[in-house]
């Protein structure tokens, strides 16, 4: 199995690698979540080690760098300090497993092991809100069986809302979870990329709550047709993504 191994390049980092080759596992290691990014490091892995070594600040930051840019393998944060709240917080941002060091090989390997099983055995990649439908693998979505053309910050923007249906979210909310270390979103085009959003999957789906925020609510389908059951019927051209 190949594992992305992200960590200080030292002889510590060197000794861990080797432990988990010995365990079946085949390192591909880089010192940064930036180099891991900017050279595709995730493709074809099947989990993502992140050794912050120290404060658990880091992990957060690149769990959440790497879950923006469409990674989708379990991640497992290594840090020598941290509290139950760095913990909620590196969980929540999308990491799957915590472990405070010192910690065996053993160990880490058998967690990496176990997440990868959880992960091979989730059965579909598509999530349906209403008449809403997402395939976050292909980065794709579909609104009453129909191919949306969206950017790639308004499909992210739309993964926010879908995981958080009929809840309210504030602009700080929205603008937390949409951040990474390396890309930043303004309040000002927050409100121009939700603006885009509702023309395109409808402007009753994305509610303003004055003074709160927004509220994501798609409507109901009563009777789907046999297209709108099967995304595949409407192929989705992903890769035409623009910055917004």
């Amino acid at each position: 199995m190949r594992l992305l191994l992200i960590g200080p390049e030292d002889a510590t980092s060197e000794k861990l690698a080797g432990q988990l080759g010995s365990s079946g596992f085949l390192p591909v290691t880089t010192p940064c979540v930036r180099d891991a990014l900017d050279r595709h490091l995730f493709d074809g892995t099947s989990a993502i080690l992140l050794n912050c070594r120290m404060e658990a600040e880091r992990g957060l930051a690149g769990t959440r760098a790497l879950r923006a840019e469409g990674a989708e393998q379990p991640i497992l944060i290594l840090a020598a300090r941290a509290d139950w709240r760095d913990k909620i917080a590196c969980l929540d941002a999308g990491a799957d497993d915590f472990v405070l060091q010192p910690v065996r090989s053993e160990e880490i390997a058998a967690r990496l092991r176990a997440m990868i099983r959880r992960s091979a055995g989730e059965p579909t990649n598509q999530i349906v809100v209403g008449n809403i439908q997402l395939d976050l693998k292909a980065r794709c979505a579909w609104r009453d069986g129909e191919c949306l053309a969206l950017t790639r910050n308004e499909f992210r923007l739309l993964r926010l809302f879908v995981f958080a249906p009929d809840r309210p979210l504030s602009h700080a909310d929205l603008i937390e979870k949409f951040n990474t270390d390396t890309k930043q979103i303004s309040p000002n085009a927050l409100e121009v990329l939700i603006g885009r959003l509702r023309r395109k999957i409808g402007a009753e789906s994305i509610q303003t709550l004055r003074g709160i925020g927004y509220r994501f609510s798609a409507p109901d389908v009563a009777e789907r047709t046999p297209a709108q059951e099967d995304c595949r019927l409407a192929p989705c051209h992903a890769k035409h993504y623009k910055k917004y």
